[in-house]
């Protein structure tokens, strides 16, 4: 079976790892989400880590890990994007948020970016 081919995109980049104490405070993340958000963000600007590698690095099965993944998109801290390639899935893509980022507008932005790409061709 082949791996689910993964980006993760931060925006944020610094030599450290840095979160708004209002996130670590927040009552709407567990603290699974806050761990695997941190991760996250210490990868720096791209990163291509498999599914299989954060488990790994993070003690947990595929199936957890992606629950963990679902509370991050839907706290609107991780953007999630499906990409295609001639008509089929080619590649997921995660576009790591901060909690000042506009979600809707970035959203946009990723969707007007691959139309551009599909009209080149």
């Amino acid at each position: 079976m082949n791996e689910e081919k993964i980006t993760f995109e931060n925006k944020i980049s610094a030599p450290f790892t840095w979160v708004e104490n209002d996130l670590i405070q927040s009552k709407f993340l567990s603290l699974e989400a806050m761990g695997l958000y941190l991760m996250l963000r210490s990868f720096g600007k791209t990163s291509y880590p498999t599914i299989k590698d954060i488990c790994k690095q993070g003690k947990v099965g595929s199936k957890k890990l992606y629950r963990i993944i679902n509370e991050l998109i839907k706290a609107k801290l991780l953007l999630k994007k499906q990409q295609r390639k001639n008509g089929k899935f080619h590649n997921t893509l995660y576009r790591i948020l901060s909690l000042d980022d506009n979600y809707e507008e970035i959203y946009k932005e990723l969707n007007e970016e691959e139309i551009k790409l599909r009209r080149r061709k």
